[in-house]
């Protein structure tokens, strides 16, 4: 009994830490954004971690994603998703510009 009870905590723990905020940044890019299908939108799976927020100037096809302490704006860019960018681009009026990064923390 006490064994199941120890194989049903782990399983919600689990659970809850696929399904709960994610613990740092590069965790929510790994498992937290997904095109709308035929839309040029992204959305998070995961909510972000505790200390980003996203911006409030922020819309569906340019998703910025703010550090709540240091206002640092991370603009979400994943090469799978590159296409998506690309479409929201077309549509848009005037010059755009891409700015690819990569964010790394120690």
């Amino acid at each position: 009994e006490a064994q199941v009870e120890a194989a049903v905590r782990e399983a919600e723990q689990a659970t809850k830490a696929r399904t709960g905020p994610a613990s740092q940044l590069s965790e929510w890019f790994d498992a937290g954004l997904q095109q709308v299908p035929g839309a040029a939108a992204v959305h998070g799976q995961r909510p972000l971690p505790p200390s980003y927020e996203t911006a409030k100037w922020a819309t569906e096809a340019v998703p910025l994603i703010r550090h709540a302490r240091t206002g640092v704006i991370v603009w979400p860019v994943r090469l799978d998703l590159v296409p998506l960018y690309q479409q929201a681009e077309g549509q848009a009026e005037g010059h755009s510009r891409f700015l690819f990064g990569r964010m790394a923390t120690t």
